[in-house]
């Protein structure tokens, strides 16, 4: 990264508290080494302002280099001790790292940006200012739908402390930047007591369908194995099979019932998990393909006709943004950011796997609105297509 140097004009931090190469690359740690990777690859101008740009995680530089970062500071990971066992992770983090977060105070930086509430809470608790906190899902709501509503004793408690985190960081943040109106909404709902303090600091900005990462997987192919007819339709579903989040479920009960009605159609699921198998044994036919995980689903989601996001809770899901881009047709539920992302009535389901059994056949047998369909979502796409680090460090300064 860049060196703050004495004649910066605004000197801006991204804070992550763990790994941000080795681990999960769920969208929201794309978005964030996107941002790492444009703060380095140019000098950033705003206005009359000059950004200089500093990193924190826990990788040492051997591992950030391959992806061409460097960071400032880098955070002690957690020993394998029992205590940490019985104290929430960010806390642990906290109290091992209390030297860098001292550091990180003396910098002064205008801007630390810090993705979601729990890495933001030992900023809070550090008492580091200036928290640029980006709101990346409903973390909350997701907890509550992952387990279908059997809350013990033990997830109340971890539902409560949430609660308390996410409403330290939205008080202690100097800006709150979500994706969707819906989250801001559910924020502002859901800490009604603090409203009027919390309301003004927040910012609005959708992702874009075009960031590097779906831009450099439209452009490779994965074999498959599959043969297509060309007289069948693929209907495409991506996800992991871990909760009932993504509306696995709901998206088979409807395959089920079409499969045995429509004998053109065919349903082609991508995604691992732990539940995968209950899934394939509940569900076997030949017209309903569970592939398990693959590297880049995108080679296959460009071939097919169709993609379905069926999620019971989502903020903006990236695979809505790669169908978009790679002009797949899309439909998704009425949940969470999905409508906002679409913008389109027609292509918004109720979570009811009849409702959603019959858009599909709506779509599959009528043409014209098929073509209606890929029509709206190449203006969509139009829509969504800009440059998203860009526009997040503009809000920085300008916001």
């Amino acid at each position: 990264m860049k060196e703050c140097g004495v004649d910066a004009d605004k000197k801006v931090l991204l804070y992550a508290s763990g790994n941000i190469i080795n681990t999960r690359q769920t969208g929201g740690v794309k978005r964030f080494i996107e941002l790492a990777q444009y703060s380095v690859e140019k000098e950033i101008k705003i206005g009359r302002y000059k950004i200089y740009s500093d990193l924190c995680c826990s990788e040492n530089n051997d591992i950030l280099k391959k992806a061409g970062l460097k960071a400032k500071y880098h955070m002690h990971e957690l020993p394998q001790i029992k205590l940490f066992k019985f104290i929430p992770p960010e806390a642990c983090i906290f109290l091992r790292n209390k030297c860098v977060f001292r550091e990180i105070k003396k910098e002064k930086y205008d801007a630390v940006i810090v993705f979601d509430v729990p890495p933001a809470i030992g900023l809070c608790l550090a008492r580091v200012k200036n928290i640029i906190l980006m709101i990346r899902k409903d973390m909350i709501g997701y907890e509550k739908v992952s387990v279908n509503g059997q809350i013990n004793l033990k997830k109340r408690l971890k539902i409560a402390m949430q609660w308390l985190s996410e409403g330290i960081t939205l008080l202690k943040a100097k800006t709150v930047i979500c994706q969707c109106e819906y989250d801001k909404n559910v924020l502002l709902k859901r800490h009604g007591f603090i409203r009027k303090v919390i309301e003004a600091k927040f910012r609005i900005q959708i992702n874009n369908v075009n960031p590097s990462w779906i831009i450099n997987k439209s452009l490779t192919d994965e074999t498959t194995g599959l043969n297509r007819d060309k007289s069948e339709f693929w209907v495409c579903f991506i996800g992991e099979f871990e909760d009932l989040r993504k509306g696995q479920e709901l998206f088979l009960k409807a395959a089920e019932s079409i499969v045995k009605k429509e004998g053109a159609v065919r349903f082609i699921l991508i995604g691992g998990g732990k539940k995968l198998n209950i899934y394939k044994e509940k569900y076997n036919h030949p017209y309903i393909k569970f592939l398990g995980r693959m590297d880049n689903p995108l080679s296959l989601l460009k071939k097919t006709d169709m993609l379905v996001v069926p999620s019971l809770a989502d903020s903006c899901p990236n695979t809505i943004m790669e169908a978009l881009y790679n002009e797949v047709p899309v439909i998704g539920s009425n949940a969470g950011g999905i409508p906002e992302m679409i913008n389109d009535d027609s292509a918004v389901f109720d979570l009811e796997w009849s409702i959603l059994e019959k858009k599909i056949t709506q779509i599959y047998r009528d043409k014209v609105y098929y073509k209606e369909l890929k029509e709206k979502q190449k203006k969509r796409k139009e829509e969504l297509s800009f440059n998203w680090t860009e526009i997040i460090f503009k809000l920085l300064i300008n916001g």
